[in-house]
């Protein structure tokens, strides 16, 4: 089945926050972006975030409940935008919707006139650098507020 993209809307909420058991694995998707115990508050916060477009990802046909979630910032330099708190549920992972998931909103992103993308992945998170690294992603330094996650770039062929 296909993975598609929807508009991240508050019906998503709960299954979303069921991602997460812990503090831990909240980090793991959000850094130091959302606090634990994540709720629906913080999620709103998220819909209401200026160059923001967050993502609920399903599986074709049925676009209830999402197995998935994605954000796209617009950057301040021309052209350049982010992908932020990508996840997958956890009776899904493993199965290359990560891979689906990623290019859709790469797709995304080029529509939009991205010629680069970054995002920032904790160091330890060998599954996730090896995946974007597969799109291209190059390590260019590390978030100057956690040393512990590592910032990549992808600059975006043209069409």
């Amino acid at each position: 089945m296909p993975l598609a993209l929807r508009q991240f809307e508050s019906r998503d909420d709960r299954e979303l926050i069921s991602w997460f058991a812990n503090a831990a694995e909240l980090r793991r998707f959000a850094g130091s972006s959302l606090r634990w115990p994540l709720d629906q508050h913080q999620l709103q916060a998220v819909r209401d975030g200026p160059n923001l477009s967050p993502y609920s990802a399903f599986l074709m046909p049925t676009p209830d409940p999402p197995c998935g979630h994605i954000e796209i910032v617009r950057l301040a330099e021309p052209g350049a935008m982010r992908l932020a708190r990508v996840g997958l549920a956890p009776q899904v992972r493993g199965q290359g919707l990560g891979r689906e998931l990623v290019s859709l909103a790469l797709a995304q992103a080029r529509d939009w006139g991205a010629r680069h993308v970054d995002l920032f992945v904790f160091e330890d998170n060998v599954p996730a650098r090896r995946l974007y690294a597969s799109f291209g992603f190059r390590q260019i330094g590390v978030d100057p507020t956690d040393s512990t996650s590592l910032r990549m770039n992808l600059t975006l062929k043209r069409r």
